[in-house]
């Protein structure tokens, strides 16, 4: 009777390592294949505050709301959700990009985000939060209409250009009011410290790598896509934008 010769030590070793190889190969593809689906999961929720944009265009003569405060003055941070809120179904379903649906962990009273936080936390009643709302998508306030007559703002869809006009982006504020003169971060904007809450630069609130070197945003013509972090100073973010034109090589990080 012929007795099985077991595995040697080395036959053991050459199995082990072709399975660490195969690991190595196979792990960076599943982590992209999560972070693709999570990506497309957040572009059909822009697509849907895109959708509300549109219906409330259509209900009121293609006149957008007043400005960012959108019940006056005496508004609430981030109350275009309430704006919107006839024209879309479950909020908590579409108020946070997959990839930032942590509370903030901002202690001050902006509550702002991260790359993988949301603005704002639930429940809380500090500055940021207390009307309820809270999310990790930012509304460019340049397309609303302004309370001071600001010939900059846009203020209805039908506007030449509209398909580059963002409306709604990922970000780490409920707002953003970029220039054309905001500068390239030299860093990357990772936490919500890298942002100072008294920034002039307020591109700096989108420009967080969320989606490998990028961001997705609804545009004013109804259109998703991903931006590249460059390419957000390339956008018509109000009306006579000077457009800067980066590369990819133009950021040092």
């Amino acid at each position: 009777m012929k007795h099985r010769r077991g595995f040697t030590l080395i036959e053991l070793l050459i199995v082990i390592a072709i399975i660490a190889l195969l690991l190595a190969l196979l792990v960076p593809s599943l982590q992209d294949a999560k972070g693709q689906a999570k990506a497309a999961m957040c572009q059909s929720n822009l697509k849907q505050w895109s959708r509300s944009v549109a219906l409330y265009a259509e209900q009121y003569r293609d006149r957008l709301w007043a400005d960012a405060y959108a019940f006056g003055h005496e508004g609430l941070p981030g109350d275009w959700m309430e704006v919107l809120r006839p024209f879309y179904g479950n909020l908590d379903g579409i108020r946070c990009c997959p990839v930032a649906t942590r509370p903030s962990e901002d202690t001050s009273g902006e509550r702002r985000g991260s790359i993988d936080t949301c603005w704002g936390v639930p429940g809380d009643v500090t500055e940021t939060s207390r009307g309820g709302f809270w999310g990790s998508y930012g509304l460019n306030r340049w397309v609303t209409n302004s309370h001071s007559e600001d010939d900059r703002n846009i203020g209805r869809t039908a506007e030449g250009g509209a398909e580059d006009i963002p409306v709604f982006l990922d970000g780490t504020h409920w707002h953003f009011r970029p220039h054309d003169t905001d500068p390239l971060p030299s860093e990357p904007l990772v936490d919500y410290d890298d942002i100072a809450v008294d920034t002039p630069n307020q591109m700096w609130r989108v420009c967080i790598n969320r989606h490998f070197r990028g961001v997705n945003g609804s545009f004013l013509d109804g259109s998703v896509r991903k931006i590249w972090l460059w390419d957000l100073w390339s956008l018509k973010w109000y009306r006579d934008y000077h457009r800067v034109y980066y590369n990819a090589g133009d950021l040092p990080w």
